[in-house]
């Protein structure tokens, strides 16, 4: 049987952006992200996910509080 390698990738969250009328609200997609990636996970026949990739601008300003709150969704992610 073939190793496998299960992930996820998602690319430009920019957490904390404020100023633009296309902001992401976490307690918007939480639930939708969760039954999405449930869905990928049985159609994609894994388990749990051997690692979960984040390319582009994780946050929108580089400040600390904005670092620890995506750490904090990071970590929801994970879970889903």
């Amino acid at each position: 049987m073939p190793a496998t390698f299960s992930f996820l990738h998602f690319s430009d969250l920019h957490w904390g952006a404020t100023d633009n009328k296309d902001v992401v609200h976490w307690p918007e997609i939480s639930e939708p992200l969760a039954e999405k990636i449930s869905d990928l996970k049985i159609k994609c026949q894994v388990s749990h996910w051997d690692a979960v990739f984040f390319t582009g601008d994780l946050v929108f300003r580089g400040s600390v509080n904005k670092y620890n709150e995506a750490f904090n969704r990071l970590k929801e992610i994970r879970e889903f």
